[in-house]
């Protein structure tokens, strides 16, 4: 049985896999027990809210909207702790450093940026060269190694580079290798998992696996009716344990795959879907959409 819970949108599991946050489309908060389908907290907060974060003592919640400004919620009093306007840029999700002391935000200009709880946004890292042309495709947080991928569009002179940086307050990072004519500006799904790194193109009827260093591994064929029908592919999630890959296709079809042997495990028809993850060593899934968050077992989709 698959249930609907409040929100949706972009999903954040906790480490744990307990709880789950999502969002509606304005400026609503929800965090959801995985175990008895409760939401055990709900805010509103800074509006057009995007991509959430909880602290990993449970106890303080952090939410970006769509103009990088950020909230810091205390979930045990429900009050405001601070709101920051960082640098007033769209950018990606965010993460709380292991000692739950700061958070790690990151924006569309490439910044890498660190918020206290005194409310000082310290920016840690903006080396791109815009005179060389450089431009950031991806930076992106790996919950599993605690280290942040920096994905570079290279300039005039330079190639398309992947860099690497533990994910702690002093952050510097390190080039691991270049990356020809691949990355990042034509990527449709990146998804880095427990052990590998994949990532998938309109333009390729294959998605490429690679090591933990950006080194490519393998490249998988895409299912007929994924690769036959390219121009209806829209984004791609491989599952957190890499047992399965969700394709989101037309509206309203997300297609759910046996990575391994690449058969279809079921079809799902739901309007607006806007992420993918899976929890449990992949024996449930989630999937987000504009109108909800969907929670199901995989056993039960293919009976």
């Amino acid at each position: 049985m698959i249930k609907k819970l409040k929100g949706g949108n972009d999903l954040y599991v906790t480490d744990d896999e307990k709880y789950l946050v999502c969002s509606n489309t304005r400026n609503s908060v929800y965090v959801h027990d995985l175990n008895t389908f409760k939401t055990v907290f709900q805010t509103k907060t800074v509006s057009n809210v995007a991509y959430y974060a909880i602290s990993p003592d449970g106890k303080t919640l952090a939410a970006k909207n769509t103009s990088g400004e950020i909230a810091l919620i205390n979930m045990e009093t429900g009050e405001e702790i601070l709101r920051n306007k960082m640098k007033k840029s769209e950018g990606y999700p965010l993460t709380f450093t292991r000692d739950g002391k700061y958070v790690l935000d990151f924006d569309w200009d490439g910044r890498t940026m660190l918020l206290g709880f005194d409310n000082t946004c310290k920016v840690l890292d903006d080396t791109l060269r815009e005179e060389m042309g450089e431009s950031v495709g991806y930076l992106q947080y790996d919950r599993f190694e605690n280290t942040v991928y920096k994905l570079v569009v290279g300039g005039y002179v330079s190639l398309d580079t992947a860099y690497i940086s533990p994910a702690v307050k002093n952050i510097r990072y390190k080039k691991l290798c270049t990356l020809i004519d691949r990355f990042p500006d034509r990527v449709v799904g990146l998804s880095i998992c427990r052990e590998k790194i994949y990532y998938f193109t309109h333009e390729r009827d294959f998605m490429v696996v690679c090591d933990k260093e950006f080194k490519e591994l393998e490249r998988i064929p895409l299912p007929p009716v994924v690769k036959d029908r390219q121009n209806y592919f829209q984004r791609a999630w491989v599952s957190p344990e890499e047992k399965y890959v969700c394709f989101k296709m037309v509206e309203p079809y997300t297609l759910i795959y046996d990575l391994k042997t690449m058969e279809l495990v079921k079809a799902l028809k739901y309007d607006f879907v806007c992420d993918f993850t899976m929890i449990e060593n992949d024996t449930r899934f989630i999937l987000g959409t504009w109108e909800g968050a969907y929670v199901g077992s995989i056993e039960d989709l293919k009976k």
